[in-house]
């Protein structure tokens, strides 16, 4: 081989290689990305929401009159007796201070008793004093009967005088009786605040037991104090009679029905608790929220299930986190939710990694639970889906999964 040969041959290796490299460089490289395969098995649906404990029957011990409530003796979650404990005791309030005006009218009105008194007791000497004339009279009268010195007639106008003084005498001493009454009232509008303490015991309280057999939930009253008729002093229930309440959004509670099955997880436990939904109330309320967007909220009332001593830890407005189901399957075709898009029409679709290549693939999905979706058609068990799919990736595009 001349050294022209070798020359010609040295410089088509080069220009080849330096090709190959060039191609090498240009090709596409497959795009780095993130598959999942899609796996069968049970899913779960559930209206999620906060909730709170409550005693299912709170009895509220009110004040059936205006009066000083004592201090109570009863701490919170104290053991009561149906008709036996006493809770509460009232007693009169002190009365009220009086203005100047008050003081003397309250003084001349004692002063015009005092009078009437006397006037009274005049009266009673003035009638005791005619009874004992016609007494008298009476009694000469029946001495000149005897001999026949005066009529029937006369003895019985003595007779008759007789008992209209002694029943004038009777009504000048239930006058006179009145008016000491009277005396006695007018004195009591005098009596102040400070006389009133110096005479603890002098009456009667009104002694407040326990509705019902339970435990000391809140004291809402429980130093002395002046209270008004009707005003709260105890409330009193069962610990042991827990429901659970939960205030969800009125879209959510559409799908909630009596019956379903409850996931109760977030109240200190180590195991979450079962129960079932017993009521979804009727009637919705407004509820602000934290980000101050107004909300139309309702009550769903969840009764615990199970052995009671699970969440005998548990008391009256505790948090709790609710979970209801309103769906469930044992197997069930899943994907992540991150991987889905819309397509052109609409529907759902995803990227398949078929031998390394993305394939777009329209599916129909079913139900969805946190990041879990149902695929129902256009997908089989084990298939490997991308996970989160940017711009870069279209069909036909080849992918790797990323290191």
């Amino acid at each position: 081989m001349t050294a022209m040969h070798k020359r010609i041959v040295f410089w088509a290796l080069a220009l080849a290689l330096l090709a190959a490299a060039i191609t090498w460089s240009l090709r596409p490289r497959p795009v780095l990305v993130d598959l999942a395969p899609a796996t069968r098995g049970p899913l779960v649906v559930t209206a999620d929401e906060e909730g709170r404990t409550r005693v299912r029957e709170v009895f509220v011990v009110s004040a059936p009159v205006m009066g000083r409530a004592r201090r109570t003796t009863l701490d919170v979650g104290d053991a009561v007796v149906a008709g036996r404990t006493v809770v509460a005791e009232i007693e009169p309030s002190d009365p009220a201070f009086l203005d100047e005006r008050a003081r003397a009218e309250a003084r001349a009105d004692v002063a015009a008793a005092q009078a009437a008194l006397a006037l009274a007791a005049a009266e009673v000497d003035q009638a005791k004093a005619e009874l004992e004339f016609a007494q008298s009279e009476l009694a000469r009268a029946r001495r000149l009967a005897a001999t026949g010195t005066i009529s029937d007639q006369a003895i019985d106008e003595a007779q008759r005088v007789f008992k209209t003084r002694r029943a004038a005498l009777t009504t000048a001493q239930a006058g006179l009786r009145v008016r000491e009454h009277s005396l006695e009232r007018a004195r009591s509008r005098l009596t102040t605040p400070v006389a009133a303490a110096t005479r603890p015991g002098e009456c009667e309280c009104v002694m407040l037991t326990a509705p019902v057999t339970g435990r000391v939930l809140q004291i809402h009253h429980e130093s002395e104090g002046v209270v008004e008729a009707g005003a709260a002093l105890v409330s009193i229930g069962n610990p042991g009679e827990l429901e659970v309440v939960s205030e969800m959004l009125s879209t959510e509670a559409v799908r909630v029905r009596p019956g379903m099955r409850v996931i109760i997880e977030g109240w200190g436990g180590e195991a979450p608790l079962a129960g079932v939904v017993a009521r979804v109330e009727p009637y919705g309320f407004t509820k602000i929220s934290a980000l101050g967007i107004e909300e139309q909220r309702v009550n769903v009332l969840v009764n615990l299930t199970g052995d009671p001593s699970a969440w005998a830890d548990l008391g009256h407005g505790f948090r709790v986190d609710v979970r209801v189901v309103v769906w469930e399957s044992g197997d069930a075709l899943t994907v992540p939710v991150t991987a889905l898009f819309r397509d052109d029409g609409g529907g759902w679709a995803l990227f398949v990694s078929d031998g390394g290549v993305a394939r777009r693939r329209p599916i129909t999905v079913g139900r969805r639970a946190g990041l879990q979706v149902q695929v129902t058609r256009g997908l089989a068990q084990g298939e490997q889906v991308v996970v989160n799919p940017t711009d870069a990736i279209a069909d036909g595009v080849a992918v790797a999964t990323r290191g």
